[in-house]
């Protein structure tokens, strides 16, 4: 056994060391870049084409306008009141500074740290606003990246989930800037 054993071990130890040893480097070849030209900004209106149907044209909503998402062909869900668990707005001016408001359900509401509790009358406010402009429902383009201009972030959480919409006051349109004023004014 010892005999067999004995060659067994030296042709393994050849070939590990046959395997080893550093690898073979290939020398690199610079590569030229070409300048290209910057592609157009892309048009309000764009031609999408889907698999073997004919051509279809999207448009899109021009920044600032309130539209919402298209709900053709499917049967409209029964309306419900608005129902939220949390509000957080988060405003922050062209200087850098960051107001943050977080509304809860139950009333509390914690502006820069400082807790206190809303009457029944400003929680139902805030859920009727919510409700009038259908925030779930809300899409399009409410930032235009305008520098020193202050921006918002409102995020609705609730049992139809979480939403954020991203805006700046130069693209806003007024029914969300009436919301934005009623949390601030809360």
């Amino acid at each position: 056994m010892r005999r067999v054993l004995l060659p067994l071990m030296l042709c393994c130890a050849a070939l590990a060391a046959a395997c080893g040893g550093p690898p073979a480097t290939a020398t690199p070849t610079p590569t030229r870049i070409v300048a290209t030209e910057t592609p157009p900004l892309p048009e309000v209106t764009a031609e999408v084409t889907q698999p073997l149907t004919a051509l279809q044209t999207v448009v899109l909503p021009a920044p600032g306008e309130l539209t919402y998402l298209n709900t053709e062909g499917t049967p409209p869900a029964p309306r419900q009141p608005l129902q939220f668990d949390h509000v957080q707005l988060e405003i922050r001016d062209g200087s850098g500074a960051i107001i943050l408001i977080d509304v809860f359900a139950d009333g509390r509401i914690v502006r820069d740290g400082a807790e206190r509790t809303l009457s029944v009358e400003a929680l139902d406010a805030l859920r009727s606003a919510l409700d009038i402009i259908n925030f779930y429902e809300i899409e399009g383009v409410y930032t235009a990246n305008a520098p020193g201009s202050t921006r918002y972030a409102l995020t609705v959480e609730g049992p139809r989930g979480s939403r954020t919409l991203l805006a700046d006051d130069s693209a806003t349109p007024r029914e969300l800037l009436d919301v934005f004023t009623l949390i601030m004014d809360l």
